[in-house]
Formats: structure tokens, sequence, C-alpha cells
């Protein structure tokens, strides 16, 4: 997979768990593949 199929994903579980499809908004989902992750890296 891709990392933009792997956000797609990452939203969609969140939102499906939850039943609201504003649970994560998309800022957060960019934020968790982007600063997140470089910070876990670290």
């Amino acid at each position: 997979m891709t990392l933009i199929d792997e956000i797609w994903l990452a939203s969609l579980i969140h939102k499906g768990r939850l039943l609201d499809p504003t649970a994560v908004p998309a800022q957060d989902v960019l934020a968790m593949a982007t600063c997140d992750e470089a910070r876990a890296v670290l």
C-alpha cells in the first residue's frame, strides 16, 4: 500500500469504529502520517 492508502485507511478505521464521520479530521490524519510518524522514529 502507498502512504496515501494508509492515510485513507487510518481515517476510515477510526470513523467506522466510532460510527462518527467527524471523528478524525483530515488535519489530524495528516499529522499522524507526518509529524507524529517522524517523532515516533526518533
